[in-house]
This record gives structure tokens, sequence and C-alpha cells, in this order.
């Protein structure tokens, strides 16, 4: 599927050929020879830099290819959708545009990757005469919009390939693109559908010349329909069939309709403040999302007698988009008003949306057999039918949940002038993304600090021109902490406004980038709501701490401790276990709590993180979440491990002097599987003559007279980049030191443990079921079946280890 451009050379009724794939053709050398008497597939956008000619325009591409011969330009879209609603001025060959979608399926089956090869199948480009088609042009602007109480657009009118009357010295006329008759062109834009519009209001205030310009509006809009297939029937209601109300409005006006009509719907004011009657609503940004209750936000509709005549009306709601959600309900208060004659009747319109349901803007929606992931915006129509049948008028309307805010947020709000030296048609924003070479000459990136209770961006960037260069045009790019794009703005006219809901602190950036500019000054405003600070917690302490710095938890039980900021009314826990991908609530905790016991957790490496509940406009404010703490469950039993070790003194390590004997050790797993830390060497006994020998540098501080003040040496660190104790492995040594004032033999008493995954084991004597850790002082530990006895005798400087039975 594809369309021809405007400004085009007129196609030949059909076209057969094969086509050469030609990049951007925005220079002689991206153009490959063999396009001659070939079509040329063409990508749209740019190759602009520093020291390149190209510059993206369609002219320009058109005219490239057209230098190599080609016979026919298929240029295709780089973002979703046709390509529509664009003029190529004084081409001399066909030119066409279609969806990237197409384009790319084209250029995928060209059947080699060489530069320059030709297609191996050919296609065929056929003219056909002008039909009626009731869709939306591509160019077509969408709502919502900020500070109106309506919906926008409020109507829809033709626009795409109108022939209209075209001034012989104008541009178009002066390129020589009239068609057929002197003077006329098939034209695109709101220039084709304003004058229909504004024809259809004439029409109407000539046959009744006491209508206001609100009646008019409001009739234009409740008569019309939803946009039409080929045949000219108005689609059906319906997310999957008919077009949003944010791209057609009311619909497709229908002006016989719009003059008959004998009746008006919308919303009554008082003519002044407000328009006399508004035939569409828009509730705006409803902050409802998370709030944790069920908000229901009625308006009240006036259905107005023109005709004199009165009549009954039955009520309808027909979803537009996203009523089918669960969560979200729209309701009349009655299914019928009865108007008397040149009187009014009024009901109500109810849209309800449950904020504890719904927690997020986004949402996950079916088209079809398509799925889609987009923010909820409701819209929808109410009808309103005679009972006769005579008359069925439809309003439509816009509600667009929104993220809860606190009742009283802060408002900072901050300037930036700066001058926007030159534009690069497009280049900064086209698909090849980031080019640092146009910083400071077509964008500038403007950073600022977002912190930790902010939760909505808000940015407006004006300008004003300082050249003789006509109409400038800037664009606008908010970037987050990490570089990527948030959203964006360029509608072409300025000023660009961006309104956007963050989750995280940092420091994000507006880029500003010259489109169409000399020397342009312009201003971006930051407007930056604040609520209050999320709560925090606490590091979370586990039995161990690995090689990484990552907290261990041997039993799948620990305590969160909560830091709250102050003023909550509730606090929230959540907990992911794929890294931070996904987030599932634990725990909902009451005003002044600080803690949270968390048990029975699995194995695995959780993150665990808290939001406050404020008070909001509605229902609660929760704040973002504070930053995340993470730990590692490993559900391991404390074994001893004896029977299985060997220690080792290491050679040449054996000292004593100043009354200070000290070697180093290592330990060698004899048994058939790997153990986990800890791994400790616990010293439970010390036997000499003078009773004065002691341990002095355990790392959990026992002198090893006894098992009640064991002197324990971790080797959880002598282990492997694994941290295993392996089968056949030998830790590394560590330094065991010993007061010996008077140099004397003295014995020691060592018991081994470590860990084991629970339930595992070859034999171990189990010790402490749900993992105690070794190095906690005070852990009263059974007898193990054997101990290491070693001898360390100053006089001769050897040390000697036996195996021995333990006592009972």
């Amino acid at each position: 599927t594809a369309s021809e451009l405007e400004g085009s050379a007129a196609p030949a009724a059909s076209t057969t050929n094969n086509y050469v794939y030609c990049n951007f053709a925005d220079t002689p050398d991206q153009v490959p020879d063999s396009v001659a008497g070939k079509i040329a597939l063409i990508r749209r956008g740019s190759t602009v830099d520093g020291g390149a000619a190209g510059t993206g325009l369609f002219a320009n591409k058109v005219a490239q290819v057209a230098a190599k011969g080609a016979t026919a330009a298929l240029i295709y879209n780089n973002v979703d959708g046709e390509l529509t609603g664009v003029t190529v001025y004084a081409s001399t060959i066909p030119v066409f545009g279609m969806s990237k979608a197409n384009g790319e399926y084209l250029k995928s089956i060209i059947g080699s990757d060489a530069a320059g090869a030709v297609s191996a199948k050919q296609i065929t480009i056929k003219r056909t005469s002008a039909a009626f088609m009731g869709e939306m042009g591509g160019f077509s602007s969408r709502g919502p919009v900020r500070g109106l109480g309506q919906v926008k657009p409020d109507i829809s009118a033709p626009g795409v390939a109108v022939l209209a009357a075209v001034p012989p010295a104008s541009l178009l006329g002066a390129i020589g693109t009239l068609e057929g008759t002197p003077n006329y062109a098939h034209l695109d834009g709101t220039s084709m559908a304003t004058p229909h519009a504004a024809g259809a209001v004439a029409l109407i205030k000539q046959a009744h010349l006491e209508w206001t310009p609100d009646m008019i509006r409001t009739a234009l809009s409740n008569t019309s329909t939803n946009m039409r297939n080929q045949s000219g029937t108005p689609k059906s209601d319906g997310p999957s069939t008919a077009d949003s109300i944010i791209a057609q409005g009311g619909g497709l006006i229908d002006v016989k309709e719009a003059l008959s009509a004998k009746a008006l719907m919308g919303v009554a004011g008082d003519g002044m403040s407000a328009p006399g009657i508004l035939g569409s609503h828009s509730y705006g940004e409803v902050p409802v999302i998370n709030s944790r209750v069920t908000h229901t936000a009625p308006v009240t509709v006036t259905v107005r007698d023109l005709s004199g005549q009165g009549g009954t009306y039955n009520l309808s709601v027909a979803n537009n988009r996203d009523l089918q959600l669960a969560g979200i309900n729209v309701s009349v208060s009655r299914s019928s008003v009865s108007v008397p004659a040149g009187g009014e009747a009024t009901f109500n319109v109810s849209a309800t949306v449950d904020g504890d349901l719904l927690r997020d803007v986004m949402a996950a929606k079916t088209f079809g057999s398509q799925v889609v992931f987009e923010k909820i915006q409701m819209q929808w129509f109410v009808s309103a039918t005679r009972a006769d049948g005579a008359e069925s008028l439809r309003m439509p309307f816009f509600f667009r949940p929104g993220p809860s805010v606190p009742a009283a947020p802060t408002i900072v709000t901050t300037e930036h002038t700066d001058i926007m030296p030159a534009g690069d048609a497009g280049a900064q924003r086209d698909t090849l993304g980031f080019q640092p070479e146009l910083s400071g000459a077509t964008y500038k990136d403007v950073p600022f600090d977002v912190d930790a209770s902010t939760f909505r961006i808000e940015a407006e960037t004006e300008w004003m021109q300082v050249a003789e260069s006509g109409q400038p045009d800037l664009d606008y790019q908010l970037l987050d902490p990490d570089g990527e794009i948030v959203t964006q703005s360029g509608n072409g006219v300025g000023p660009e406004y961006v309104n956007v809901t963050v989750t995280r602190p940092g420091t994000y950036t507006h880029r500003v980038i010259g489109f169409s500019n000399a020397a342009t000054e312009f201003t971006v405003t930051t407007t930056l709501t604040k609520g209050s600070v999320p709560p925090s917690l606490a590091a979370i302490a586990g039995e161990f701490t690995d090689a990484q710095g990552g907290a261990v938890d041997f039993d799948g039980a620990f305590t969160l401790s909560l830091q709250p900021s102050g003023g909550e009314r509730g606090f929230e826990v959540e907990r992911s276990a794929d890294g931070g991908e996904t987030w599932d609530t634990i725990a909902s905790l009451a005003a002044g709590a600080t803690s949270l016991a968390v048990t029975n957790q699995p194995d695995g490496t959780f993150q665990y993180r808290a939001r406050g509940l404020h008070d909001g406009q509605i229902g609660f404010y929760v704040t973002p979440a504070g930053a995340a703490q993470s730990i590692i469950v490993s559900r391991r039993t404390l074994v001893d491990i004896t029977s299985f070790v060997e220690s080792a003194i290491v050679d040449n390590t054996f000292t004593f002097a100043g009354g200070v004997t000290q070697f180093n050790m290592t330990l060698v797993n004899k048994g058939a599987k790997a153990y986990l830390p800890q791994l400790s060497y616990r010293i439970v006994g010390i036997s000499s003559a003078s009773g004065l020998v002691a341990a002095t540098n355990a790392d959990g501080g026992g002198d090893g007279k006894s098992s009640a003040t064991a002197a324990v040496y971790d080797y959880s660190r002598q282990l492997g980049a694994d941290e295993k104790f392996a089968s056949g492995e030998v830790s590394g040594a560590k330094t065991l030191r010993f007061t010996n004032p008077r140099s004397e033999l003295f014995n020691l008493l060592a018991q081994v443990t470590a860990f084991e995954q629970a339930g595992g084991g070859e034999g171990g004597e189990q010790i402490a079921a749900g993992g105690q850790p070794p190095t906690q002082s005070g852990v009263a530990l059974p007898n193990p079946t054997s101990l290491l006895q070693i001898t360390v005798n100053p006089l001769t400087r050897t040390v000697s280890v036996q195996r021995i039975s333990a006592l009972r």
C-alpha cells in the first residue's frame, strides 16, 4: 500500500518494475548506479552532519535518485504509520509514500545485502481513481490539549487530497504542479478541512440566524458520525473499530443533520465565563491512579429542545477507548429523559475509576489480535436517541486517569534562557540518534536536578525570532538520568510543552533542538511538582557478607528497619525477585511503624523498598519508592565437619618472640562434598602448665580457653572465587597468634564448622538448625564426634596435628 505524495509528477496508470534500496538518498554516493531504469526505495530521514551535504528534504532525495535515472521514488516512513500529508516540490518523477512496516518489508525481500542489488521481485504501483475515504489523515493533530473543558479536536472535516483552487502566482502555481483544469490542485491539511467546516457553519447560520456560535458548534458535534469506511458507512463504535475521540473529536461533520437538529446535548454554561452549551466534555487528567480509593466524577448534561415539539430521548454509553478495562466504569443516571417543548432536561454522566485496583497509568489493551501497552485514556460517547427514531445526538467525553497527587503539593519553577544558533532539519531527532558534533550548534542540553520528592516534571519551551530568517521552529526532548528520551514535543509552531510523571531522582536534561531557524532566543520553563520524600529502609543485616559485599541470610527470616519521612498515614513494603524488573506489595503498615519482620523467604536474591501514604487530592498520595535494599537468602544449616577436615601448618611460619607464639595454618577438605561459608576454625580449649596461654587474634575476640570463649577464625575469605569449600580444596592460610609469656608447650583443641544447603549433608553432625552463625558469641554447640588436637612446642619449634575422639 502506497499513496501518491503531493507535488509528485503524474504517475502512469500502472507501473511494474524492480526496485533498488537507496538508503536515505541524501547524497549522490548513497544512490547506487543500478537504480537507473528502476524504482528507488528510500528511507525517510537524514544523515546530516558537519561534512555531509544531505538535508533530509524529500525534494533533495527525489532529485538525487532522479539524477541517477530512477523511474519513480518510493519513500517509506521512519516512524509507525503511513507517510501522508507531505509535499514534494518540483519532482520530475512520480513519488509515493508508504508505512515504515511496508518499506522495511520491501527492503527485506530484495534478495541480497550487497550495495546496489536489484530486487529479486517486481512491484506494481497502480494509480486509482479518487474515492471517498473517511480515514483520519496521518498528519492530523490529536488531542488532548491543556486548559480546555472540551474535547479537542471538536469535529473532523475532509482534508486529504482535496481538489482546491490554487492562485496561479502562488508557490504551487509557479512550480507547475497544477492538475488538469487550470488553477486547481489536490491538497492536504487543515487548509482544506477548515474551509469545509467554515462552509458548514455558514450554511447552518444562514438557516438559523438566531443560533449562537456555541449552539452551531454543539449541533455539528452532536450530529457527527464516526469516520467512514470505503462505502461511506460510519465505522461501528468500539476500541478496535472506531477512530479515537482525541483523533476525530465528535466525528465527521454531517451538514444536513446539523441543519435539521431538533435538540442540542451538552454541558450548560452561563454564556460568559463558559459557553452557553458545550457539546463535549473533557475531565482532563484526574489524579486517581494509585489513590487507594474508588473515585466517581459526575457531570451534568443538558438536552435542550430546539424544535418546539419536545420528545423522549433514550440514553446510552458507547465505549471508544479503555472502558473495557477492569476498574473503569461509565454510567448515566437514568435510561431516558423527557424534554418538554421549548424546554430542557438534565441527567448525570459519571466516570468511575478504582484507584486501588489501577496502580499504574499504563495498561495492556487488546485491539483484535494485537495487544499493546499504553497509557489509559478513557474516551466514550453518550448518545441520546429520540424514542420515535427521528434523531440521534451524541456527545464525546475524555477522561485521563493520572497518578495520585498530594493534597498540598510544592511547586518549584525555574527558567533558563539561551540562544540556538542554527537548525538541522530534524537530524538530531532522526533514528540515527544522538549526534555530539551538533552540540551547541543545532541543539543544546540543559541539565537540571530532580530530588526524591519530585513526582512531576513540566517543561515549556518558548522562543522568539531574533534574525530575518522567517518563522523559526524548535523542538524539545526530555532525557532521563540515563540519557534516554522520556518524552518529546515537536509541533511545528510552538511553544513546545511536556508533562510527565517521574518515579526516580537524578539529573534530567532538557534538550532543545533547532529545526528550521537562524539564531533564535529560547526560554525553557521548568516546573517541578513535589510531594513528600519517600521513607527509607536501612541496609538489611544478614548472617554473612559475601565477597561482593552482599548480605546473605541463612534462614529466610530478617527484619526490615523503616525510617519514615514524616506525616505518613501508612506505608507499603514491596519486594522484587527479578532484579527490580517487577515489584509485589508484601505488607501494608500503619502510621508510626518502624520495622517489618520478614519470614519464610525462599532462596534467591531479593530487593525490598517502601512507599509512604499521605493525604491526597483524591484518596491517598503514594510516594515514589525509596531506595531498594538487597539481601541474598540462602537457607543453610550449620554442621560440624571436623571429621572431614585436616589442618596444615604452612612451612617456616612458626615464630615466637616477646612472649608471642604464632603460625599460619590452612584447612583441607577431605570430604566428598562442598561446604558453604561461614567456614570457621573454632579453638574450644587451650591447655598449658601455667594456664597463661591464650589466643589473641581470633575474629570473634575469644581467648579459646573453653567452648564458651571459643577463639573463632573465619576462613570464608580464604576460599576461592566461588566462595565454596570444595572437596579436596586447600584453603588460604590464616595466622593464629597466642600470648605465651613463658614460651611453654601448649595444646589446642579445635572444631571446624561450616554450612550446607538446608536438608543436604554427608554425615556431618548438625549443630544449629536454622543457621546460627558460628562467629556469634554465646552459641551453645554440642560436642562434635572428633576434635583436632594441635601441640605447639616452642622448644623444638614444631607444631603437630592429630585427630582425637571428642570427650563426652
